[in-house]
């Protein structure tokens, strides 16, 4: 039988001729690869997953940061991530999150309050333009 890091080592370099997975089943509490997929680091990475594609839709110049869509995928991002903070209990970075998420809420609620306001306003001057129409006589 082979020691684990005798085992890891080989595995790493691509000494053995044996499937890796055999190496896996030998000892997989002390296997970080296995660790890491357990149900909060998969939440954990979606949320940096989404937050991820708000920085490069950003810096592609397809969004900029006062564009509706950054703002809402930031909300979500940094909300998945305040869930992941907490079940984990990092509650420094958790603050962090939980700060972006309330920042990101505010600018999104804002974005669709302008909307709504923009359409309200549209009838209005619609509204005013049919009552200013002069009738012909």
């Amino acid at each position: 039988m082979h020691s684990m890091v005798e085992v890891h080592v080989k595995v790493f370099l691509g000494l053995s001729l044996e499937p890796w997975f055999l190496y896996y089943a030998l000892d997989v509490k002390d296997l970080m690869f296995i660790k890491m997929l357990d149900s909060y680091t998969i939440i954990g990475y979606i949320g940096a997953l989404v937050l991820m594609v708000a920085v490069i839709m950003n810096q592609l110049g397809r969004w900029q940061i006062n564009d509706f869509e950054y703002d809402f995928i930031n909300f979500i991002g940094s909300l998945i991530l305040t869930v992941y903070t907490w079940q984990i209990g990092c509650y420094p970075l958790m603050s962090l999150f939980i700060v972006w998420s309330v920042f990101s809420a505010k600018n999104v609620l804002g974005d669709v309050l302008k909307q709504l306001f923009k359409k309200d306003k549209k009838k209005e001057i619609e509204k005013e333009n049919v009552k200013e129409e002069p009738k012909k006589e």
